[in-house]
């Protein structure tokens, strides 16, 4: 092995006497072999790391100098370690992915989700009770003007030659993906209400074309094909190999398995004494390799409710919760975005081809998609530039690992995820989506965690590239997490369905089949991972996602070590005194300002300047469609003059009028 180190982080929680423990010390080990595929027999430190922490010397320091902890041992189980990281589990280097220089793709989630809404409101205005006739469809005159820009062949029709939609793609390629993911505006759009109704549209058609590309790749595009391949099948993907610092990032989603493991210990220590602390530097000193470790500071300071939590170096972040109450940079949307988005792109596009069919006689309408809704989804706006600019920071703290140049860590480069909770205005009472369940065995160790009552955690958003294309574009929803009725941590109930293989379908008919998901087989004396992991939830811990009620999310952040903030997720609520329920309700106004469907992160009013974010789209789409109806307005038909009855009907039916 030519380099084996590993990093300790000082992860501060209380600072109460109560508390179970107020410092969590994580270790991230660093083994760099001599060739991909070293087996760990090779370290020296990491081949037995539980035995080697127990005995290992702790320490704590602050600004002030050393700071007396009693480290809390008994959770590590040294005999745990062998089973899990054996002396055959390959090591491979570690490096942070360089992206930099890659095409970055992403597209506004709150744009594309008020695009979709505002065209199926178009929709129903232009006609309530019926889909809308191609011709009368309020964006249809607009939309035949872009696509003359986008037509070839001759022009001496004066319509504008053969409508060609690849025109249109080449275009929008050319906007969307040569500009920068840096340059992309994040707030709302400024837009030209008074401007032609085309203009609007190209604007609308960047946005939506933002969303195309992110899921139509140009570089996966295979071959045209006049038939598909009979004998085409899809090769099966990979199975995953061992590898040691995937299996120690594996075993990072249970706390509970590091503090077995060794990889977190957990310190009590003078309270007093940390609530002065400015940063906070742990160590571990193993006697085989005293050298061995690099240290960190952390920023952090003391709550006044007695949580002990890091320092933010952005705005995202406030005392160990994320700020959803700013509407600036939280959305949470309601309906399916993507596709709504997809799908709107398209009905856009294809519409100047409906009105040529309506004027060929055919029949056509103008319907717009419908849109989707199963939940709530809550986006971090520009979170793909906010992920670049972490991944600019990873590789300069590798870098300064190496030089021994480090900077502070904040909350940013400590947490892990978020676990998410949700206030239900109907019952009154906030609940978490990731309470469960869980049982963790190990193969040769036997059951390691059983009916373990833990909270899970969602990571959040993820960047990700095309497979099987060098140097492709990276991809960041700004999706941060959502939720449809059920946990976050736990899968959904019920049976898996798949497609039967030729023998099934011979046998049974069928060419599909229902079964219980099977369990990942563990298999060979070196399997990927030899755990396995059971999760169920916490019976009567899930609120319910019904319609008609209203709901307000807060989410916590889980560091390294598995931490959140300490708190009550359903505390009973304090009455305040009289002077500060006048400033409050001054401050508030009328409402709870629970029902637009996001609260802040301390479960304080939210913040509503960026309710009006999509007010631009909303006033456009709405001047559009205004004019659109006012050119259809009903004109009163002529006069007709009145006819006078002939004389051999006045003579029969006056007499008898006059007589009545």
């Amino acid at each position: 092995m030519d380099r084996e180190r590993y990093v300790v982080c000082a992860l501060p929680h209380a600072v109460r006497d109560d508390a179970p423990f107020h410092i969590s010390l994580f270790v991230t080990p660093r083994l760099e072999p001599s060739e991909d595929g070293e087996p760990l027999s090779k370290a020296e430190l990491f081949d037995d790391w539980g035995a080697a922490v127990v005995a290992a010397r702790i320490e704590l320091h602050d600004q002030s100098g050393p700071i007396d902890v009693e480290p809390l041992l008994d959770p590590v189980d040294p005999g745990l370690w062998p089973q899990l990281f054996g002396p055959t589990t390959p090591v491979a280097g570690r490096t942070v992915p360089g992206w930099d220089n890659r095409h970055w793709r992403s597209f506004d989630t709150r744009n594309v989700d008020m695009l979709a809404k505002g065209l199926h409101q178009s929709s129903m205005y232009a006609d309530p009770t019926s889909p809308p006739a191609p011709s009368q469809h309020p964006l249809s005159k607009a939309m035949l003007v872009l696509a003359r820009r986008f037509s070839r062949g001759d022009d001496s029709t004066g319509q504008g030659g053969t409508y060609d939609e690849s025109l249109a793609t080449e275009f929008f390629d050319e906007v969307v993906e040569n500009t920068p993911i840096e340059r992309w505006p994040t707030g709302p759009i400024e837009l030209d209400l008074d401007g032609e109704p085309e203009d609007l549209l190209v604007q609308v058609a960047i946005q939506l074309h933002r969303v195309r590309r992110f899921y139509e790749r140009p570089e996966s595009v295979q071959p045209h094909r006049e038939r598909p391949d009979p004998d085409a099948t899809r090769p099966p993907l990979p199975s995953p190999e061992p590898e040691f610092h995937e299996r120690v990032a594996m075993a990072g989603d249970h706390p509970e398995l590091l503090r077995r493991l060794g990889l977190v210990v957990d310190l009590r220590g003078d309270v007093e004494r940390l609530r002065e602390a400015r940063f906070l530097t742990g160590r571990i000193i193993v006697d085989a390799a005293p050298k061995a470790g690099d240290d960190t500071r952390v920023r952090v300071r003391a709550t006044r409710d007695g949580a002990f939590v890091t320092v933010p170096s952005g705005d995202d972040w406030r005392d160990g919760a994320l700020v959803l109450g700013d509407t600036d940079r939280f959305v949470v949307l309601d309906t399916d975005t993507d596709g709504g988005a997809i799908k709107t792109e398209r009905f856009l596009w294809t519409m100047p081809r409906l009105v040529a069919v309506e004027a060929n006689g055919d029949p056509a309408d103008t319907a717009s998609p419908a849109l989707r809704s199963s939940g709530f989804t809550v986006a971090r706006v520009g979170q793909a530039v906010t992920a670049k600019q972490r991944l600019a920071r990873q590789e300069k703290f590798t870098t300064g690992l190496s030089t021994g140049d480090l900077d502070d860590l904040h909350t940013e480069d400590v947490t892990r995820g978020m676990r998410v909770e949700v206030f239900d205005d109907t019952t009154g009472r906030w609940a978490t989506l990731h309470a469960r369940r869980t049982d963790v065995a190990v193969a040769g160790h036997g059951t390691v965690l059983d009916d373990l009552l833990e909270e899970g955690f969602v990571q959040g958003t993820a960047a990700s590239e095309t497979p099987g294309v060098d140097d492709s574009p990276v991809h960041v929803h700004e999706a941060m997490f959502g939720w449809e009725g059920w946990s976050l941590s736990v899968p959904r109930p019920g049976r898996r369905i798949r497609k039967a293989t030729p023998e099934e379908v011979a046998a049974t008919g069928r060419d599909d089949v229902v079964e219980d998901t099977p369990a990942t087989p563990i298999t060979g004396e070196s399997p990927p991972h030899p755990i396995t992991i059971t999760n169920e939830i916490e019976p009567g811990t899930l609120p319910r996602l019904r319609y008609g009620r209203s709901y307000a999310f807060r989410a916590w952040g889980v560091d390294l070590a598995g931490n959140s903030r300490p708190h009550l997720v359903d505390p009973a609520p304090v009455t305040p005194a009289e002077a500060v329920a006048n400033v409050l309700g001054a401050v508030a106004g009328p409402g709870d300002g629970v029902g637009n469907g996001v609260g802040g992160g301390l479960g304080g009013v939210p913040d509503t300047r960026g309710r009006e974010a999509g007010g631009a789209w909303a006033g456009a789409f709405r001047r559009v469609t205004h004019t659109a109806i006012e050119e259809r307005a009903i004109t009163p038909d002529p006069e007709v003059p009145a006819t006078v009855p002939p004389d051999e009907l006045l003579d029969l039916l006056g007499p008898r009028l006059r007589q009545r």
